[in-house]
């Protein structure tokens, strides 16, 4: 009887922590767009783009790196978009939610990879 209710209570306790995972992922996904599972490794926060900012304006030699972390380009930089600015510009730099070596693809002169929950690809 008394395992039955640890082994109960562990999966209640498992349970209410992945709704409240779940929860979290929500709220930033609707306060800031697009939700990635990578976005769970680095500490970031919202940002809604007013008028005549850029990512060169805001983030001078980083821009590149944040448009790649929020998975756009140009011209989806405009007044009142909402993109992720991670806490720690130094965080991202070479940013990739791939990793550096991806021993499948060592048996291929040239392999891509395409993660669709990731939004990216990598060349390998």
């Amino acid at each position: 009887m008394l395992r039955r209710l640890a082994a109960f209570l562990l999966i209640c306790t498992m349970l209410f922590s992945a709704s409240l995972q779940a929860a979290e992922k929500t709220k930033k996904t609707k306060s800031c767009g697009r939700y990635f599972p990578s976005d769970d490794l680095t500490a970031w926060h919202c940002v809604r783009l007013k008028k005549g900012q850029t990512l060169e304006s805001l983030f001078d030699g980083k821009w590149q790196e944040v448009a790649r972390f929020n998975r756009i380009d140009r011209r989806h930089v405009y007044p009142g978009a909402r993109i992720k600015v991670p806490k720690d510009l130094q965080s991202i730099n070479n940013y990739t939610p791939l990793p550096e070596l991806y021993p499948p693809a060592d048996e291929y002169p040239k392999f891509i990879l395409v993660v669709l929950s990731e939004q990216f690809l990598g060349a390998y």
